[in-house]
C-alpha cells in the first residue's frame, strides 16, 4: 500500500471514528455562468457533490467579529470526497442549513480542508 493509499484511509478511519459528529452534505459550486436572451439575465451554472463533513463552532476566542462571525463555523472535509478544491463563494447545504465558504485551508495535512462556514442568517 503506498503512502499516499495509506494516510487516505487514515482519515477515512478518522471520519468514521467521529462517528454521529459526521453528516452527509451536498458541496455546490459555481462552475460558470450562462446568458439568457430572453431574460436578459446571468444565470450561474453549479456542479455539486455529495460529501461527508463534520460541523464544529469557532471558540469564543477565535471570533473576532471581523473575519470569523459569532455564527461561522468550521467545515472539515474529507479531500479524497472531491475532485476539486473548494473556493470561496461555492457553498456547503449541511442539515438543510446553507453555509457560504468563505476561507479553505489545508487541514494537518493535504488529505483534509478546513473550511469556514457562514450563513446569510
Amino acid at each position: 500500500m503506498s503512502l499516499n493509499n495509506l494516510i487516505q484511509s487514515a482519515v477515512r478511519t478518522g471520519f468514521a471514528a467521529a462517528g454521529d459528529l459526521v453528516k452527509t452534505a451536498t458541496y455546490s459550486r459555481v462552475t460558470g455562468e450562462v446568458y439568457n436572451t430572453t431574460t436578459l439575465q446571468n444565470t450561474k451554472t453549479t456542479a455539486t457533490a455529495s460529501v461527508e463533513v463534520i460541523v464544529t463552532s469557532y471558540s469564543a476566542r477565535e471570533v473576532d467579529n471581523v473575519t470569523i462571525l459569532p455564527n461561522d463555523v468550521k467545515i472539515t472535509l474529507n479531500a479524497a470526497d472531491i475532485t476539486f478544491v473548494p473556493s470561496p463563494g461555492d457553498s456547503i447545504t449541511v442539515e438543510g442549513i446553507t453555509y457560504e465558504v468563505v476561507t479553505r485551508q489545508r487541514g494537518a495535512s493535504a488529505y483534509v480542508y478546513q473550511l469556514q462556514g457562514r450563513t446569510s442568517e
